[in-house]
């Protein structure tokens, strides 16, 4: 948890020294990203960004479930982090993705790590420059033959090949995370905003535990 807090207050002055270069990634046999048993968070640069879709992982093979929707570098506020660089890390005894990048003034970060009950979380994190404020938070693009229910401002359910995926909101004692389902697409978005320059703006969520 130290080494991600220091994470975070590095983006305040400047890019992530820590980084995986498209040469390092080539030589990898998987693509970077964060596997638990039934679902997995892995990462793909586009342009001059790096995206991530979530997978269900079953018997079968492995099944996309939703992809961030990602800006272009005309967007100040990207429907997701923009994510020019990652990093891939042990903390204690877990490996984690970080990421981060910048859009317009502001500095964005993702922290992605299997948790309890074998669940996947993304934690997210914009330290806001611009005086006025547009849209913060994740986009998700549902994919094709993935039912999804909308249960609450905290819980979206997915539902794919028989297997149920529960994504719930995170919040902890200083921030919170609403979630909501429009079209085929999910949003995450943080339920207070930091006006503060040196305090970021954080939301999140889990993914799992998968049932069917």
């Amino acid at each position: 948890m130290e080494k991600f807090k220091g994470f975070l207050i590095h983006i305040s002055t400047g890019m992530s020294k820590a980084k995986l270069s498209m040469s390092q990634i080539s030589l990898q046999s998987l693509p970077p990203g964060v596997r638990a048993p039934c679902v997995r968070v892995v990462f793909s640069f586009h342009s001059d960004r790096w995206s991530h879709e979530i997978q269900l992982s079953h018997a079968k093979g492995v099944v996309s479930i939703a992809s961030s929707v990602e800006g272009d570098s005309d967007d100040d506020w990207p429907p997701s982090p923009a994510l020019q660089e990652i990093s891939k890390e042990d903390i204690g005894n877990r490996v984690v993705v970080l990421g981060v990048g910048m859009a317009g003034s502001n500095h964005w970060s993702i922290s992605v790590s299997v948790v309890e009950n074998q669940r996947v979380k993304l934690d997210n994190a914009c330290l806001v420059k611009n005086e006025q404020i547009g849209w913060l938070g994740s986009t998700y693009q549902i994919s094709e033959g993935v039912r999804v229910e909308a249960v609450s401002e905290t819980e979206v359910r997915l539902e794919k090949d028989g297997f149920l995926i529960p994504l719930a909101a995170v919040s902890e004692a200083e921030w919170g995370t609403s979630l909501s389902v429009v079209g085929t697409r999910i949003t995450a978005r943080p339920s207070h905003i930091s006006k503060s320059p040196v305090k970021s703006t954080r939301w999140g969520l889990c993914v799992g535990n998968v049932g069917n």
